[in-house]
């Protein structure tokens, strides 16, 4: 990675406020995993340089220079880079535009970054290069250039609405969705909590005042994988954020973050990442110890707050 350009992607963040207000952010990270999550806005990625795997109802997708990706509101994604990237976020809270947000209701923004439609592929190019636009426009320092980046957030608002979004067919589902929404919310919400601790299905369940059969089929249902394995996911998260960012020896981490078998968690890791926890470490020195990510910061496994 070249990191003279890896410096000029660092440390953008702002707010876009016309009527609403966006969030945008330019990120540099080594390595970063972060684990089954949603948010109350549209996402949208774009990587400027490296990878990033981002995983979303049991599809895997990659990123590479050039490539964005968009993700409705609500929908379940993980991502996850192994070799680092420099990237855009854009995150767009439809509900903060009231003008405009009915135009959004019962519908779905439908993207895949891997289409070999050509069409679909210019409007994919088309977003990169709005969110590149507002980089640059930011990076410029003139004041004035802010209405113009506030006018490629009306833009992009207008290219989601015409050329990704597509409708729920069905207003019921739409309000059962919802209903899901709020029983995962709490779901996810008591894994941050108590993840370190020995949990059971039986805790969780009573925790939602479920039977325990019912708990596991909503839950397998609503993400495509168990409790159990979100539960190892979260834990493992953790754990690889810890290995990169900390010297604490890898038992003291284990205990920290709630495995108890030993070599489930070699098995786990090694399946997720394709290494092992200490080669990552030493990989990690030879770019200095303890170094942080200036990725955007999100609640892994959290449902964002609005």
């Amino acid at each position: 990675m070249d990191n003279r350009n890896a410096e000029q992607y660092e440390r953008i963040e702002f707010n876009l406020s016309c009527q609403g207000q966006a969030h945008f952010k330019s990120f540099k990270e080594d390595r970063r995993y972060v684990p089954l999550h949603w948010h109350e806005a549209v996402e949208i990625i774009a990587t400027l340089d490296g990878e990033l795997s981002v995983m979303l109802e049991n599809q895997t997708y990659q990123l590479h220079a050039g490539g964005c990706f968009i993700v409705s509101p609500y929908v379940l994604h993980s991502t996850m880079s192994v070799s680092g990237n420099n990237g855009l976020l854009l995150q767009i809270p439809i509900q903060a535009f009231p003008d405009y947000s009915n135009l959004f209701v019962n519908q779905h923004i439908i993207c895949d970054p891997n289409t070999a439609d050509p069409e679909q592929r210019r409007d994919l190019a088309h977003v990169f290069a709005i969110m590149k636009g507002i980089m640059e426009l930011e990076e410029s320092g003139d004041p004035v250039a802010r209405l113009r980046s506030i006018s490629l957030l009306w833009e992009l608002l207008y290219v989601l609405r015409t050329r990704f979004a597509r409708p729920l067919s069905d207003a019921a589902f739409a309000e059962s969705s919802r209903k899901n929404r709020e029983r995962l919310a709490a779901v996810l919400n008591y894994t941050v909590f108590h993840y370190s601790e020995p949990i059971t299905l039986e805790d969780v369940a009573r925790e939602m005042h479920l039977q325990v059969n019912y708990f596991c089929h909503f839950f397998k249902k609503n993400t495509g994988m168990t409790y159990l394995q979100y539960l190892s996911e979260y834990r493992l998260s953790m754990i690889y954020h810890d290995l990169l960012t900390t010297d604490i020896p890898l038992k003291y981490l284990l205990e920290r973050h709630g495995f108890t078998n030993y070599k489930r968690f070699r098995e786990l890791f090694y399946e997720r990442f394709q290494t092992t926890p200490n080669v990552l470490r030493a990989q990690r020195g030879q770019n200095g110890k303890g170094q942080k990510s200036d990725a955007p910061e999100e609640s892994a496994g959290v449902p964002e707050a609005s």
